[in-house]
């Protein structure tokens, strides 16, 4: 597995628990990062998400932030199973809070919103 920082714009570091809200097919991922300054997240056309409260985490992978996983054997699943077409542009991302826990999505695109 390899991955890949991403230039947000925000931090999820010792940010607040999120709250997630699924809509129609787009995730909308709501916090307080360590400025106690309220970010919205939207995630557009997601296929599969996973929050986890405790971070399982694989040595060397970093423990706050966020990033991209390049060659992602889950997004690979999606592909093979016929959920995501091969040609498609999706993307496997990790939002690391690291003092609350980690969500995991396969979508094609996000953005910070005001």
């Amino acid at each position: 597995m390899k991955i890949r920082p991403l230039q947000t714009g925000f931090s999820t570091t010792d940010a607040s628990l999120p709250e997630l809200h699924l809509v129609g097919g787009s995730l909308h991922l709501i916090f307080k990062n360590w400025q106690d300054k309220a970010v919205q997240v939207h995630l557009d056309d997601v296929i599969a998400f996973n929050w986890q409260s405790d971070e399982i985490q694989a040595d060397g992978d970093p423990m706050d932030d966020t990033w991209e996983v390049i060659d992602s054997l889950w997004l690979a699943l999606h592909v093979q199973a016929g959920v995501i077409p091969l040609a498609a542009d999706y993307r496997h991302l990790c939002f690391h809070f690291n003092a609350c826990g980690q969500l995991e999505v396969i979508c094609r695109e996000f953005r910070e919103v005001s």
